[in-house]
Parts: structure tokens; C-alpha cells; sequence
């Protein structure tokens, strides 16, 4: 939620969310510019909302994207791989024209941002899958594996929770399993 309860405060407006109950998948939000359509994009965190502009071919995207960047953090526990690939498929059957993300600038080209999200994705899922065969068991190995050994230090923490995530959806898939020393692929 982020820094929504401030914003309300200022604004004297509600905070809606899906996981009270007080905003639905699919609802409409009317604002003096057109309507705004809620949609569940969970993956980021479990309760992520997005909002499709239809009026203006455009969709506020939320943390699901960051503008300038070809990813987003995606780290359990609320962070899920799997939700979130169908969540970026969700928004881009729309086929919006700009994608508005809470951070960063608007991707006017939102296909071809689409696209390099997956691709970095799947080049990621690749190289957990590389570095498993190769040996790399452990959380650190892995992480030397996937983000090389010259990843700035304040750098790791993000590193290994988006690892995580990548381990996780590996698991889920009946890719790999958790061993007493970490990781193998089955």
C-alpha cells in the first residue's frame, strides 16, 4: 500500500483494496477524467492492482513494471513468479498504448516493454536451471552463478530474494527440488 494512506489522508479520499473487499477484480472506479477498471495483477505482491484507462488505451501498471527498467523485484513471500508472468500477460492482451508504473517513465512502446520482461524472466529461469546443472546447490553459489561475483554488495539482498522467487516457481513446476544443501534438478 505503500504510501496510499498518506495520500488519502491529504486528498480526504478512501483507500480501496482487493483484500478487504472494498475493491472487486474487474470494478469500475469513476474519476472526473473517464473510468478506471481495477484489475487483480498479483505476482509482485498478492494483493497488486492495476488499472485499465480504456478511454485512453492506457493502463496504470502499478510495481508491476518500473519505467526505464527491464525488470520489477519479485521476492517471496507476497512475490510469485507464476502470477506474476500471467499478470504481465494479463495486461498486454490489452493491448494498451502507454503503460503509466508507479516509478520511473511511462513505456510507450508497452509490447516490446512486454516482451523484454518475459525474455528477462525466462533468461533468469535459464540460468538458475544452468547453474543447478553445473553444480551451484547453495543459495550464494547460485547467486554468484546467476548475478556474477561482481554484484555491489547492497545488490545482494535483492539478488537473493528474486532468486527465491525463481527457486520457488523451479519447484512448483516439478523442475527442481530442496535438498539438505539447497537445490538439484530432478
Amino acid at each position: 500500500m505503500g504510501g496510499a494512506a498518506a495520500l488519502a489522508a491529504r486528498h480526504h479520499a478512501p483507500v480501496r483494496m482487493l483484500k478487504d473487499g472494498s475493491l472487486r477484480d474487474g470494478e469500475g472506479v469513476r474519476t472526473d477524467a473517464g473510468a478506471l477498471i481495477a484489475l487483480a495483477t498479483p505476482g509482485h505482491t498478492a494483493d497488486h492492482v492495476a488499472f485499465h484507462w480504456p478511454e485512453r488505451d492506457a493502463v496504470f501498471c502499478g510495481d508491476l513494471m518500473m519505467g526505464g527498467h527491464d525488470t520489477a523485484l519479485v521476492a517471496p513471500p507476497e512475490g510469485r513468479l507464476g502470477p506474476y508472468l500471467a499478470s504481465l500477460d494479463r495486461i498486454r492482451a490489452l493491448r494498451p498504448e502507454i503503460v503509466y508504473p508507479a516509478h520511473g517513465r511511462p513505456f510507450t512502446r508497452p509490447r516490446q516493454a512486454f516482451d523484454r520482461y518475459v525474455r528477462h524472466r525466462r533468461l533468469r529461469l535459464d540460468q538458475v536451471m544452468d547453474a543447478l546443472r553445473a553444480g551451484a546447490h547453495d543459495y550464494d553459489a547460485l547467486r554468484r552463478a546467476v548475478y556474477g561475483d561482481e554484484l555491489e554488495p547492497e545488490l545482494h539482498r535483492a539478488a537473493m530474494a528474486a532468486l527465491k522467487a525463481y527457486l520457488e516457481h523451479l519447484q512448483g513446476l516439478g523442475r527442481i527440488r530442496r535438498i539438505k544443501r539447497g537445490w538439484e534438478v530432478v
